[in-house]
């Protein structure tokens, strides 16, 4: 301000305070840089050396990039800007989770959003360890200091090799399935879609054989298309052609497959809110 009056006493005026405490400041920073920063002119004013000429660019650039950063805090704060590290397990990456994502870099276009693909139970590992923010999975959800919110569901489909007695039925029920032969994810590293069937079927009194465990969806239908078994997969593969499977509804008792969202406990990031209000929106209108 001083500089911009070349006076004290009317930077004084415009600041509201006393020409001394001005005077004062200036002073202190002259002797603890070594050099004047004003000439002093009795009855002109003051006016900048070439020192001070100097020290007031570098702080009005230093005031600039304090102000840049401000900024930039708070478009990560309210989740415009940042780095988004997202997991998903592999039964949630289908067409619903395409459209959010979408619907998500289309809103919040300055976001880095990182996908990894990740089984549940190491999705609650790396939230616990700080290495991702947000994770999508189907539960059970199980960690301590997580957050669990569902965000969307999808029906059951049930793939048969194409010449299984089952697969021209049009409405299967649970019973159709007793002794029948399964194929599901195995319990710490596979798809949680079939494990969630068979704990409904069990509750039934259905009782079928296991006779593969899988890491992968894609291995689960490799081996219906050879004739192995059936596979409980998400609905969104319903529009999917694969030579020699047939997929067929399912609507076991316990209803559709629920897609969650978890975090780590304590506050929810920006980044992480604005993710969960487009999940939320989009299948909502989806």
């Amino acid at each position: 301000m001083a500089a911009e009056e070349s006076n004290f006493r009317r930077a004084a005026l415009r600041l509201d305070t006393n020409q001394s405490i001005i005077s004062r400041h200036v002073r202190d920073i002259e002797e603890e840089l070594g050099a004047d920063l004003f000439h002093r002119e009795p009855g002109h004013g003051a006016r900048l050396t070439e020192v001070g000429r100097a020290f007031l660019r570098d702080v009005r650039e230093m005031f600039d990039s304090l102000d840049h950063a401000k900024m930039t805090a708070l478009a990560v704060a309210y989740g415009k800007r940042g780095r988004l590290r997202l997991a998903a397990s592999e039964d949630v990456m289908t067409g619903s989770l395409a459209r959010v994502i979408a619907a998500y870099r289309e809103q919040w276009p300055d976001v880095h959003l990182h996908l990894s693909e990740m089984p549940a139970l190491e999705q609650v590992r790396a939230l616990q360890g700080g290495r991702i923010d947000l994770g999508l999975m189907l539960p059970p959800v199980e960690g301590a200091a997580i957050i669990s919110d569902p965000v969307w569901s999808e029906e059951w489909l049930a793939a048969f090799p194409e010449v299984h007695p089952l697969a021209h039925r049009t409405k299967l029920h649970a019973t159709a399935f007793n002794g029948q032969d399964i194929i599901i994810g195995h319990i710490d590293r596979g798809p949680r879609c079939g494990r969630r069937v068979l704990d409904m079927l069990d509750m039934l009194h259905v009782n079928v054989r296991i006779v593969a465990e899988v890491e992968h969806l894609q291995t689960a239908l490799m081996l219906v298309q050879s004739g192995a078994g059936i596979a409980f997969v998400p609905g969104a593969l319903a529009h999917v052609s694969i030579d020699g499977i047939a997929f067929r509804p399912f609507n076991p008792a316990k209803g559709r497959i629920v897609v969650y969202a978890v975090w780590p406990d304590g506050t929810t990031s920006g980044l992480v809110a604005q993710f969960l209000r487009v999940a939320h929106a989009v299948t909502a209108a989806g």
